[in-house]
């Protein structure tokens, strides 16, 4: 699993700052929090501190706690942690709240990111398992032209060894990468559609 990168959470104070955010001004209207540039931001590097990170997130919150981007960093920056030091339990209810709080503020924010990531960090947790696919499935409901919801359905498929579905939603996604030659996730997309194409030749190979 992929967690985000501090330079998001980072991106996202720069942009309160020059948007006038932090003096109490509305940033979801401004051409600065666009969720391309969000995106774009993801691309520049993954975190080296966690803790730093964590704290980005949290002043974030503080500064805008109607944002639903600074709720989802968090979570992720929370997962992250807790998978590195094996601490899930330890973290899951935060992090599932961070999550819920990001949808419940606006749902459809990154076409559906708050939805697929939760799906996805279900998928980690025994107790959750059996909710995984209700959210990767809201998550392609929000936006079916995003590869990155079909790759994330097509993961779980294979990891529950539904080899038709899980081929299925790989070439849904296959189709639609293509479509976004431009995004600056689409060589991790390709690379990712690859693993998954392979993992499915091999598991069918053992069939």
């Amino acid at each position: 699993m992929r967690y985000f990168p501090l330079m998001i959470v980072f991106w996202l104070l720069q942009a309160c700052q020059t948007t006038g955010a932090l003096q109490g001004k509305t940033p979801q209207h401004s051409a600065s929090w666009d969720s391309e540039k969000i995106v774009e931001a993801t691309q520049e590097g993954y975190e080296k501190n966690l803790s730093d990170a964590l704290q980005r997130s949290e002043d974030c919150i503080m500064s805008l706690p109607e944002e639903a981007a600074c709720y989802f960093y968090r979570a992720t920056v929370r997962a992250r942690q807790a998978t590195n030091s094996d601490r899930t339990a330890q973290f899951s209810s935060k992090i599932e709240q961070d999550f819920q709080t990001s949808i419940s503020l606006d749902s459809r924010w990154n076409h559906g990111a708050a939805y697929r990531e939760l799906g996805k960090w279900y998928a980690q947790n025994p107790v959750k398992r059996s909710e995984t696919m209700e959210y990767l499935n809201k998550a392609v409901q929000i936006d079916p032209n995003y590869p990155e919801n079909h790759l994330a359905l097509a993961e779980n498929r294979l990891l529950r060894r539904q080899w038709n579905e899980a081929t299925e939603a790989l070439q849904t996604a296959s189709l639609l990468i293509e479509q976004w030659r431009t995004a600056p996730k689409y060589a991790s997309w390709q690379k990712e559609a690859k693993n998954l194409e392979n993992r499915l030749t091999a598991d069918n190979k053992m069939r």
